[in-house]
């Protein structure tokens, strides 16, 4: 059985044995404290003193904090207090606005930009996950600067199941979050290793024991006797910018798909957002047609960012990318990718790119690109090789969305009762 009822102003459906409270019954609001200036920068201490700035760091729990104080600093200023289990979340400003809560996982005090709520008559993790589900811009105080109130917090209404139920539901969506760390672990993990993958055969290939010190541009490093270094207009068959004229009037629902700068990621093409332009327009640009296996630059913007086109864009157009298309003979076009997208690439493409503020990167300077060219066979071996991180990494964050998407799906049906729980079951 179910009733209707309303909460924050919205009407919901819950069980019939469910009630409705606020956060003022359940919940002892916690106020920041003031941090002097003077007091800041310490990073050790008896007592973590959180600003803002802090949550960027941990996904639940509060972990280590930029800023400490001694218990006597505490007594000395009165400063507040609150210990493990305590929400807090941001309370003023556009940080209100971005959902943040975390959890206290020790006695610690944070600034007055911050709130905290001690949880009383409610599990302190079903609070968090209810906390979590809230949009606070629609609670909070319009104006230039949006805040909430502890008036305005002690009556946000929260869905409350019984205590049984509390625990069980956070404890379902606790594993949930656990699996997501897991894999935020092994994707930070296996980032250090491709960081670490790059450097070494990027320079230093594979089996190689003989080295010679070279330049690219104006930077020194040493790689194996039986590579050279080349500028990249010397090892393509052309260096060109996709359609630079006006394409929006020649926008059709279905077409020729055009590749823009902002469809090109690290090592791969983003085309869940194409655009389609008129097969006419499309003819008369078809000197600029794209072709499987030319090299795609962004060339304003985040400039130097590079993929490969995959082969079932072979013919389409571009809007104002760089186009590099290898001489096959002796450029591989992933080498060149993980070459341009690397450390090596990064550095001499924010030394040759041009403008102020918005950085581009023009067909001239992507000429004189200085590139170290190992054997063709090598450079397929070094570019195989990180191209099996890249997937290992793909894979751990596309698990990683799948387990967000659920644990959105589970908080939305958990937390209103239309999925019910056993309370007896283990999780």
């Amino acid at each position: 059985m179910v009733k209707e009822v309303y909460v924050n102003a919205q009407k919901k459906k819950i069980p019939e044995n469910w009630s409705i409270k606020t956060i003022g019954d359940v919940c002892e609001y916690m106020a920041g404290s003031t941090f002097p200036k003077n007091e800041q920068g310490n990073e050790k201490g008896d007592i973590p003193f959180y600003k803002v700035s802090d949550m960027n760091k941990f996904r639940k729990y509060m972990g280590e904090a930029n800023n400490y104080i001694s218990e006597k600093t505490a007594n000395d200023l009165n400063v507040k207090t609150c210990p493990s289990g305590t929400v807090i979340f941001p309370k003023l400003g556009q940080a209100l606005l971005t959902n943040k809560r975390r959890v206290l996982s020790r006695n610690s005090a944070f600034d007055n930009n911050v709130a905290g709520l001690m949880a009383n008559e409610v599990d302190a993790d079903f609070l968090y996950y209810f906390l979590l589900s809230l949009k606070f811009d629609a609670l909070s105080n319009p104006g230039t600067v949006p805040s909430l109130t502890k008036k305005a917090i002690n009556s946000i209404d929260v869905i409350y199941p019984s205590l049984s139920e509390q625990k069980t539901i956070a404890s379902i969506l606790s594993s949930v979050d656990k699996s997501i760390e897991n894999a935020v672990e092994v994707i930070k993990e296996t980032k250090v290793l491709k960081k670490g993958l790059m450097q070494e055969l990027l320079t230093k290939g594979i089996g190689n024991r003989e080295f010679k010190e070279v330049r690219l541009g104006v930077k020194k490093i040493k790689i194996p006797i039986s590579w050279k270094v080349k500028k990249l207009k010397e090892i393509t068959k052309k260096i060109s910018v996709g359609i630079a004229t006006g394409a929006t009037d020649h926008y059709r629902d279905k077409g020729v798909p055009l590749i823009r700068n902002t469809n090109i990621k690290k090592g791969y093409l983003d085309d869940t957002e194409l655009k389609y332009i008129s097969p006419d327009f499309d003819n008369k640009n078809k000197n600029k047609r794209i072709r499987y296996n030319d090299v795609i630059i962004v060339r304003t913007g985040y400039a130097g960012l590079a993929c490969k086109v995959p082969e079932k864009y072979d013919g389409v157009q571009t809007f104002t990318t760089l186009i590099v298309r290898p001489l096959q003979a002796v450029l591989d076009s992933d080498y060149l990718v993980k070459n341009i997208n690397s450390y090596l690439g990064t550095s001499q493409v924010e030394r040759i790119q041009v403008g102020g503020g918005r950085s581009n990167l023009n067909v001239g300077n992507l000429k004189d690109y200085y590139l170290p060219v190992p054997p063709l066979e090598e450079q397929k071996q070094i570019a195989s090789i990180l191209s099996s991180v890249d997937s290992k990494i793909k894979k751990e964050e596309e698990y990683k969305a799948k387990l967000e998407r659920l644990k959105k799906g589970l908080m939305q049906k958990l937390l209103t009762g239309e999925i019910r729980v056993n309370t007896d079951m283990e999780v």
